[in-house]
């Protein structure tokens, strides 16, 4: 038994110095990529040059030529795509302009081009293209109002639903906001208070003798009204407020829409 465990430490210590080397190969700098690189950035620079002194049919069919190289990264994809939709805006080809533009968006969704070193036509079909590559684009009128109302509702979760006004201030409406979030802060201190002076007359009530006892019960049961408005005065404000985040009607851009109206329900809260 010790000689056979023995005999595996020996092949393991022989594969100890191969995976040293290994690690130390994996280390070195590239030097093959480095190069690789190195000649990328000079074809691109030769193409742009190429572009600029008006030989775009040459600099087309090195851009295509370039875009399989394999060393490429995504900006030098955008770059190319770009230069590409340049030639074709050249040419006056809006529609093959318009697709190297959207294939670099793909890859930078929030690319702009220099107005400084672009042409103004360039820049007008690249704007285009952006506009065409966003998903509203394809949507219609109806679909585009559902978007943005999804959005604008989604700004007021999961906060709305602990302090609707706030959540309603989220969602673009100041006003309406700002009067329902001073109302249910309003509320909710006052119930705080009148819980806290039920219970102080409770224990004077407890504490005081038969002569004072009536008149201490009748503050008890006061406060205790009091504390049992407000509280029910603060859940149904708060259940108008929910029902406004969920079901209001939104100030989209260009339209005035302020009041519940939705689902069947029939509240309206216009201020």
């Amino acid at each position: 038994m010790p000689s056979i465990s023995q005999e595996k430490i020996f092949q393991y210590s022989l594969l100890l110095p191969l995976l040293v080397v290994l690690c130390a190969l994996t280390l070195l700098p590239n030097d093959s990529y480095s190069a690789a690189r190195g000649t990328l950035q000079e074809s691109i620079k030769q193409i742009d040059s190429l572009f600029q002194y008006g030989e775009i049919d040459h600099a087309e069919t090195e851009a295509l030529k370039l875009l399989s190289d394999r060393h490429l990264t995504d900006d030098d994809r955008v770059h190319l795509e770009c230069l590409i939709g340049s030639i074709y805006v050249a040419r006056s080809d809006s529609l093959g302009a318009k697709q190297a533009f959207q294939r670099a968006l793909r890859l930078r969704p929030n690319l702009t081009l220099n107005p400084n070193t672009t042409a103004p036509k360039i820049i007008a079909l690249f704007e285009v293209a952006k506009l065409e590559n966003s998903p509203s684009y394809y949507m219609t009128d109806e679909q585009i109002e559902l978007y943005e109302v999804a959005k604008i509702r989604l700004k007021a979760y999961p906060v709305g639903y602990v302090l609707p006004g706030w959540g309603i201030l989220r969602q673009g409406k100041s006003r309406e906001g700002t009067i329902l979030l001073t109302s249910e802060c309003a509320l909710l201190a006052g119930t705080i208070y009148a819980a806290i002076s039920a219970n102080k007359a409770h224990d004077d009530y407890h504490a005081a003798g038969s002569d004072n006892a009536a008149a201490r019960w009748d503050t008890y049961k006061s406060w205790v009204q009091k504390r049992d408005l407000l509280l029910i005065s603060t859940a149904v404000l708060h259940t108008v407020g929910i029902l406004d985040i969920t079901y209001g009607r939104l100030a989209l851009p260009g339209k005035t829409q302020l009041s519940i109206n939705g689902s069947g329900v029939g509240i309206a809260l216009t201020f």
